[in-house]
């Protein structure tokens, strides 16, 4: 009777063990995935950054280029006036 206790003790015991191992590797797993979702994230507000920042880039060179046209034809229109 107590080989039999003690055998289903033991068991027990082997079980918790492998049931914390488990916990474990679980918490591990979803941490490594809260992880690497925060790193998505990141990279997609990088990525947005990015994208905003071309965009003005390229609002900034259309409005350079039609300020050089405007100065070109001011600069001629004062040279055919000259003439």
């Amino acid at each position: 009777m107590e080989a039999e206790i003690a055998k289903e003790l033991l068991r027990l015991m082997k079980n918790s063990e492998k049931e914390k191992e488990k916990r474990k590797k679980k918490k591990k797993e979803d941490r490594m995935r809260e992880e690497e979702r925060k790193r998505k994230l990141w990279e997609e507000q990088e990525i947005r950054e990015i994208r905003r920042s071309l965009e003005q880039l390229d609002d900034l060179e259309r409005k350079v280029k039609e300020m050089q046209r405007k100065v070109m034809s001011t600069e001629l229109k004062i040279v055919l006036r000259k003439v």
